[in-house]
């Protein structure tokens, strides 16, 4: 697969899960650089990273088809210290989650790049750490795509 073919792709999440949950204006600030908790000022926030990449071929003579993974970095405060953290984490969380789901109507999140990215999707355990010092909570939301690469 071209470099230049993982780019799109992984632009293509940016823009699906910036697009969507920016319309809702849930989040205040998102990148594709992870800031520091103490730099991430703009709260609610998500980074989304590179995490690896994985190779499968199925059958011989079928082309490569790649499993990409990212992770998306989400950060929020609290306000009132009695408050509960996860609530506004619960609903943050939610956001992402509709922005990446199936699209309505059945079929494969394919963030807009079929037929070489068959399928986006939130894939393994969503860690959440709820931080009482300087009422922060923080959550990191695993995704893969399968991809079969761009020309």
């Amino acid at each position: 697969m071209p470099s230049q073919a993982r780019e799109t792709i992984y632009a293509a999440l940016f823009n699906q899960l910036s697009t969507t949950v920016g319309a809702s204006a849930a989040f205040r600030e998102s990148s594709r650089r992870l800031k520091t908790t103490e730099e991430s000022v703009n709260r609610p926030a998500f980074y989304q990273i590179e995490t690896g990449e994985s190779a499968r071929k199925d059958y011989p003579g079928l082309g490569t088809k790649w499993i990409m993974k990212a992770a998306i970095w989400v950060y929020g405060s609290v306000q009132d210290e009695s408050g509960i953290y996860s609530t506004e984490m619960n609903a943050l969380l939610d956001a992402l989650e509709a922005a990446i789901a199936t699209p309505p109507g059945g079929g494969k999140q394919d963030l807009g790049l079929a037929p070489y990215v068959e399928e986006a999707y939130i894939d393994g355990e969503i860690r959440i750490f709820e931080l009482t010092q300087g009422n922060q909570i923080i959550a990191r939301l695993p995704i893969s795509i399968i991809a079969s690469g761009l020309p």
